[in-house]
């Protein structure tokens, strides 16, 4: 099968989504009851950047009108690639950031006799772990040259334009919702937790310098167009215009040092109900899409141990070299319970020494992000994909697998080893990941606000959680240093934090209240 495209597979199961989802979009349509917040529907989303089968996208339309959609359809691609994303009698429209006439002049050319509209212009940019923190596409773009640039389209264009940003507001990556990119001229690349995006309004929702800009070029945008309104302000009754109140930033508070209390071994993590979901194979490994899980749906995050236990009787007690041909994405391998490797993401096949008398090999494999654009997207297995080859000759079958998705939350409070006791000087965990636990109280006289959780160096890589609430990955490579904590998530009393760490640990961490995004 091939997704977005007109395989029937694919467009069968595209159906039965839709059968779901259009008839309730079509009762909040603008024109159904003169009040419905649904202007237009966008078919599709820079498929010119995927393929280019019109097919498929004819049969989007014709869903949606089967459905009862009736306002507005559009398809929405970047400038050059606006032929193989769109169709003749369905408004097409334009995404990009910088150089507004060049960009806007493919679109005028494209259709001349449309209305220009720029769906996405895009305020900032995407973070890779292990990469600089990004303001723009191709070099940094601050508030002064956006501002420039929006003044250019809004202000001195000869023509009307309409413009939407992407982002305005991007948020947080909660969980394990970050997605990654991935081109056939490059390695894949995971998208780091936060999505700030240098956006008109940070991660936290506060006012950032790009949202002031806007509002600069909307004053002198209505200035000189007095006649027009502005929509979802409270003052439309009034004959002048206002632009709407300024929202306040929310209130950040630091909660200071809070020192670990206790931990999990692996082999506690992987006896855990609430945590993992085990099972089977016996004829080769499979990746984590699938496995015998989830009602036969297979797994969709986290992390996936692949354990063959019966390695002895394979290797004849010899050391060898195993060969793991196709993996995705990062992992960490265990003999005898030892870690004695580890990959990264952008590896996808490794090799390693196997020891003599090996009875355990146990390959561990973190899902760090589906491939959410361009042509690559089919390539978005997660797991072990293909054989795992002793010595390139004999394949192992038999595998016992242990998926943690972290669907229910973290663990229970028993069973936790007091860090009091934990009197080692090296802090690499030699014996795989460890789930550990701290908590903070939270008094009467105190007030709850945005916190962001801060490890320092001692810590590598993991995910964390806040009462039970999966707030996302971390990684010491940055450019992301800190995790948000919405104030929604804490409570008066005792709060818990639980990180789930890979490689080496500390024994404290800081909720402070400014965030950190752009160091490495």
């Amino acid at each position: 099968m091939r997704v977005r495209s007109s395989h029937q597979g694919f467009l069968q199961a595209l159906r039965n989504y839709y059968s779901r989802l259009l008839p309730l979009l079509a009762e909040h349509q603008y024109n159904r009851h003169g009040a419905g917040s649904i202007i237009a529907f966008q078919i599709e989303n820079e498929y010119g950047s995927y393929g280019n089968d019109k097919t498929y996208l004819k049969a989007i339309r014709s869903m949606y009108i089967k459905y009862g959609l009736d306002e507005i359809l559009l398809t929405s691609d970047g400038p050059k690639l606006l032929a193989a994303g769109s169709l003749d009698n369905v408004w097409a429209t334009v995404n990009f950031q910088r150089e507004p006439k060049r960009n806007l002049e493919y679109l005028r050319r494209f259709r001349p006799k449309h209305h220009t509209m720029i769906t996405e212009y895009w305020t900032g940019w995407f973070d890779y772990w292990g990469g600089k923190h990004q303001t723009g596409s191709r070099m940094p773009y601050d508030a002064k040259a956006f501002e420039a640039d929006l003044e250019e389209i809004l202000l001195t264009s000869k023509e009307e334009v309409s413009i939407n940003f992407y982002m305005f507001f991007g948020g947080t990556n909660f969980g394990f919702t970050s997605g990654a990119h991935h081109f056939p001229s490059s390695q894949y690349k995971p998208l780091v937790t936060s999505y700030d995006y240098d956006a008109p309004l940070n991660e936290a929702g506060d006012p950032a310098p790009k949202y002031h800009a806007i509002r600069r070029v909307l004053d002198k945008f209505y200035s000189k167009n007095p006649n027009f309104y502005v929509l979802n302000n409270d003052r439309l009754h009034q004959n002048e215009y206002s632009l709407p109140t300024i929202p306040p930033a929310s209130t950040k508070i630091s909660y200071g040092t809070v020192q670990i209390s206790g931990y999990k071994t692996f082999e506690q993590i992987l006896a855990d109900d609430l945590l993992t979901v085990t099972t089977t194979l016996t004829n080769g490994s499979k990746s984590m899409e699938q496995l015998p899980i989830n009602y036969k749906s297979g797994a969709s995050q986290g992390f996936i141990l692949y354990t063959a236990k019966g390695i002895l009787s394979l290797s004849k007690g010899l050391a060898c070299q195993v060969n793991v041909t196709a993996v995705a994405d990062n992992a960490l391998v265990l003999v005898n319970g030892q870690v004695i490797f580890q990959s990264l993401p952008s590896v996808n096949r490794f090799q390693f020494n196997l020891p003599a008398k090996a009875e355990n090999l146990s390959i561990l494999v973190e899902n760090m992000g589906r491939i959410n654009f361009g042509p690559m997207l089919d390539h978005s297995r997660k797991g072990l994909l293909g054989k795992v080859l002793l010595d390139d000759k004999i394949e192992i079958n038999e595998w016992i697998v242990h998926v943690l998705e972290f669907r229910k939350g973290t663990t229970n409070k028993n069973g936790w080893s007091s860090m009091l006791t934990e009197h080692k000087t090296n802090n690499v965990l030699l014996n795989g990941p460890r789930l550990f636990f701290a908590s903070f109280s939270i008094d009467d006289q105190q007030s709850i606000g945005d916190t962001y959780l801060k490890l320092n160096s001692d810590w590598s890589k993991g995910v964390a959680f806040c009462n039970g609430f999966n707030l996302g990955r971390y990684w010491n490579i940055g450019p992301q240093q800190t995790l948000y904590i919405p104030a929604q998530l804490l409570i008066k009393g005792l709060n818990q934090i639980q990180l789930f760490e890979l490689y080496t640990y500390g024994r404290n961490f800081s909720l402070v209240d400014t965030p950190v995004i752009d160091q490495q």
